[in-house]
């Protein structure tokens, strides 16, 4: 059975450090700014195979077959919770973080209640 997903920014990161010694043009103050594509705390209802709209293609390109192991409803070693999973783009700049998880999975069996409220 493959459910469909809930994918969560969770935060979205900028190394100034790596933009000032990497990045060519550092100008334009928006160099400095994290990924302008999302924002913390959206969230994407998707079937886990395809590209929720909107979604930057290269972000999806990297965190797909998370998303689809935990639509399958494998289980990732290491993590509190059965059907969640953390992914991010590959953007060694401005990385951005998701939360994976199944949507159709009640909030206290997937967590979310309890990290939120820590």
């Amino acid at each position: 059975m493959v459910d469909r997903l809930k994918i969560t920014v969770l935060k979205r990161e900028v190394c100034p450090d790596l933009i000032r010694r990497y990045q060519a043009e550092l100008d334009d103050e928006r160099a400095y700014a994290p990924c302008g594509r999302f924002h913390d705390g959206e969230t994407f209802l998707v079937e886990p195979c395809e590209k929720p709209d909107g979604f930057c293609s290269w972000a999806w390109a990297d965190i797909q077959r998370q998303a689809i192991w935990v639509a399958l409803r494998g289980v990732q070693p290491g993590y509190k919770h059965p059907g969640t999973a953390v992914a991010c783009c590959t953007d060694g700049l401005r990385p951005v973080f998701f939360r994976l998880e199944l949507a159709d999975v009640p909030e206290e069996a997937s967590g979310e209640a309890e990290e939120e409220s820590a």
